[in-house]
């Protein structure tokens, strides 16, 4: 029982969409309510042959059948003498039958034509049960779409049909069901319902924390350099690539009339040497100790 609820309670969401499934409910729902339709009709016909022929017949049959069903060890014994006479040598006198008059095999006839029956009753129930909870078709066509927080594309799917999300909801609780009665203790039932019902929830909350305590160190991907040594280079690649754009401005002169009036004479002064660009203004304030204030 605790397999099973576990696997009914974490699994609904996929099981409902199964077609297997589908097809499995159907067929044994179907196979069951003939069978259910059957033990009915049989009762109640011999109910009543019994109420017209023996003197309270009804009772007779109304009696044990009530008993049967609210005496669980009544019940045990009767399933297990039905046992033990299918499984003797019953079957084989039933299908070794034959007609008097044709010498026609009527067991295995019986036995074929209830086969088939039960096959085909099977099988209309499968089919049926597919097309009711059958998935939504797929869209054709443009899809709309919406875009997520995160700047991902969420497209807008057909919902889930009502017939399959009720089928889901219905494994759900059976698998609930299935745990509460899993156990002979209420509170270890209990508690293992709890449980199976907060597990993706820990689990969920565990993998979170452990990506964000086993960060990888950069220094495992590839070597590091210092601050100092990083400087150094990156002043050792900028001073390259000026001294190329001063090769390139002395070969090229018309160079300076592709820029603003105010700004060719900072680009000549640069080409002859000069900085590329002014110190900023906070370095001339912290080199002047001197300050004057405007009134």
């Amino acid at each position: 029982r605790s397999v099973v609820g576990l696997a009914l309670l974490w699994g609904c969401g996929e099981l409902q969409r199964n077609t297997v499934v589908h097809a499995a409910v159907g067929g044994a729902g179907s196979l069951a309510l003939l069978t259910l339709v059957a033990f009915l009709w049989i009762s109640r016909e011999l109910r009543n042959t019994l109420g017209s022929t023996v003197p309270f017949g009804g009772c007779l049959v109304g009696i044990p059948m009530l008993l049967f069903s609210f005496i669980p060890s009544l019940r045990q014994v009767v399933i297990s003498w039905l046992v033990l006479f299918l499984s003797s040598s019953w079957w084989q006198t039933f299908l070794s039958f034959r007609d008097p008059i044709f010498q026609l095999p009527v067991g295995y006839i019986a036995v074929v034509s209830l086969s088939l029956a039960a096959l085909g009753v099977v099988v209309a129930g499968a089919n049926i049960s597919m097309r009711k909870f059958a998935s939504a078709p797929d869209p054709e066509g443009d899809i709309e779409f919406v875009i997520g927080s995160d700047g991902g594309r969420l497209d807008l799917l057909p919902p889930v049909p009502l017939p399959q999300w009720l089928f889901g909801w219905a494994l759900w609780v059976l698998g609930a069901v299935c745990l509460l009665a899993s156990t002979n203790v209420d509170g270890c039932s209990l508690a293992l319902l709890v449980v199976a019902l907060m597990a993706g929830r820990v689990i969920h909350a565990a993998t979170h924390f452990g990506s964000l305590t086993a960060t990888e160190s950069p220094a495992n991907l590839r070597p590091l350099i210092s601050a100092a040594e990083l400087r150094a280079q990156s002043e050792h690649s900028t001073r390259i690539a000026l001294d190329a754009l001063r090769v390139h401005l002395k070969a090229n002169p018309d160079s300076f009339c592709n820029v603003r009036e105010e700004s060719e004479l900072r680009l000549r002064r640069f080409a002859d040497g000069g900085n590329h660009s002014p110190p900023p203004y906070q370095d001339i304030v912290a080199r002047n100790s001197s300050q004057c204030v405007l009134q």
